[in-house]
């Protein structure tokens, strides 16, 4: 209303009720000047009651401008990020909200990692194992309502400082992930560095749960194989004499 004019917002709580306390002391003077005049005729004295009037106004019921809509979301720790580099669709775009801390992340995520430790908390950087650290490190990530994007350190025996997987997520687990070497260090170099499709080469991976039932097949086949040699060995044995020679 008062462009220019500090508004109530603009002050600390206890200045706030300083300001409205003047502004309704000051309305009241003014109301009682204008009151006892008897003659209307001064036209100093009116004027006065009116200033007053005026500066109660704007000290006690200055209305709050409405702030304006952030210039770069990225700044505010939203943005809308295309993926269409990496899902190679032609339409992907998602609203995505910045993830500092590894609590946030959904649990099927949390799933696939195992322990990460926040940024810039200790974990294992080399082969020379901390029993009660996590062997990875979150530097940022965001999260839609489909996907999850983790950018991310690896410890080992060959250390990987940046790393990005990229999960799809529906009905609460992962049905797709991609993986590439690099990332963003910030919410706003990782949707860029996500969008170019020229900084990283994403490749699908199987999601862990895949890998594990993957894992569980092949170790069911190999213990068939084992049997299947022993029953080998039993039959071949038992087909010779107590010389050596075949029956």
């Amino acid at each position: 209303m008062f462009t220019g004019f500090p508004t109530l917002q603009d002050h600390s709580p206890s200045t706030q009720i300083v300001l409205c306390t003047m502004g309704i002391v000051i309305m009241a003077v003014a109301y009682r000047v204008a009151v006892g005049l008897r003659n209307w005729r001064r036209v100093g004295t009116a004027a006065t009651a009116i200033l007053l009037i005026t500066v109660g106004i704007c000290l006690g019921c200055s209305a709050p401008e409405v702030p304006s809509a952030p210039k770069n979301l990225t700044e505010e720790g939203t943005a809308i990020i295309n993926l269409s580099a990496v899902t190679n669709s032609s339409q992907n775009n998602e609203v995505f909200h910045e993830v500092r801390h590894v609590r946030w992340l959904p649990s099927a995520v949390l799933d696939e990692f195992g322990e990460i430790a926040d940024p810039r908390q200790p974990f294992n950087t080399t082969d020379a194992v901390d029993p009660g650290l996590p062997m990875r490190q979150l530097i940022v990530a965001a999260v839609s309502e489909k996907y999850c994007i983790v950018s991310y350190s690896e410890g080992g025996m060959f250390f990987i400082p940046l790393q990005t997987r990229i999960f799809e997520l529906t009905a609460g687990r992962v049905k797709r992930e991609w993986v590439s070497v690099g990332g963003g260090l910030n919410f706003r170099d990782l949707k860029a560095t996500v969008e170019s499709g020229r900084i990283l080469r994403f490749e699908p991976v199987a999601p862990y749960a895949e890998q594990q039932q993957l894992r569980a097949e092949e170790t069911k086949l190999s213990h068939l194989r084992d049997q299947l040699d022993r029953r080998d060995k039993i039959l071949e044995n038992a087909g010779r004499k107590p010389d050596g020679s075949v029956r």
